[in-house]
């Protein structure tokens, strides 16, 4: 998360220290293609590191290590048996379950687009801004439902760093896939689209990384470092 945001910056970067202010905007357009090329390529590189060659690394439970030499090995592998036994199993067939999505994401779609196009007239109303509606208002309205089984799913099978991979895969799934493929879809369609943080929103967003990244390098959190992590 480091690194991309690195990436994400280098825009931001090139416009507000002094030596880079006058860099022709088409040098930053240029750089901004190149940082999502190299995030993308990342991104895909990272799906065959953690499915292919070291997929081990990512096992879902702490039960699935190749041990199967000792008697602690034997224990936890029973232990993970266990678990698998009580996860939900698939009731849908393959058919089925793709028209379910493609219905579903057609329905997303939808009330995405309505919610969207209604932004400026809440706002009106309510006399809030847009930007904060459209970049923190509607995000946690659209994920409610997944942040809710995820900490609902860790709960009740005691497995917190199932539910801290998910949400960290899904700020990397933004900031690896959709924001440099938003880049790449304009300079197709020769729209430029430059990636600019102000100096505040770059600062807030780097320690918060840091923050966080601290936090959770050890393994282990509690109800404290929670708290500084919203609190951050």
């Amino acid at each position: 998360m480091t690194v991309v945001f690195i990436l994400l910056a280098i825009p931001t970067i090139m416009e507000v220290f002094p030596s880079a202010k006058n860099t022709p905007t088409s040098q930053i357009l240029f750089t901004q293609h190149i940082t999502a090329v190299i995030l993308i390529a990342l991104l895909m590189t990272f799906l065959l590191f953690r499915l292919g060659t070291h997929a081990a690394m990512f096992a879902s439970t702490p039960f699935a290590q190749n041990n199967a030499n000792t008697r602690q090995s034997r224990h936890q592998h029973r232990q993970s048996q266990i678990i698998e036994a009580q996860l939900p199993r698939p009731y849908l067939g393959k058919d089925i379950a793709g028209l379910v999505l493609a219905a579903a994401s057609g329905c997303t779609f939808g009330c995405t687009y309505y919610i969207v196009d209604s932004l400026a007239e809440v706002a009106g109303m309510t006399g809030s801004n847009e930007s904060f509606l459209a970049v923190t208002i509607v995000p946690i309205l659209g994920n409610f439902v997944k942040y809710h089984s995820i900490v609902t799913g860790s709960r009740s099978y005691s497995q917190v760093e199932l539910g801290i991979r998910a949400i960290i895969n899904s700020v990397l799934r933004v900031t690896m896939l959709i924001v440099p493929l938003l880049v790449l879809v304009g300079w197709v369609c020769n729209r430029p689209l430059i990636l600019r943080f102000d100096g505040f929103e770059a600062t807030t967003l780097l320690l918060s990384v840091v923050v966080m990244t601290y936090l959770i390098s050890d393994g282990r959190s509690n109800y404290f470092e929670g708290l500084m992590l919203i609190g951050t």
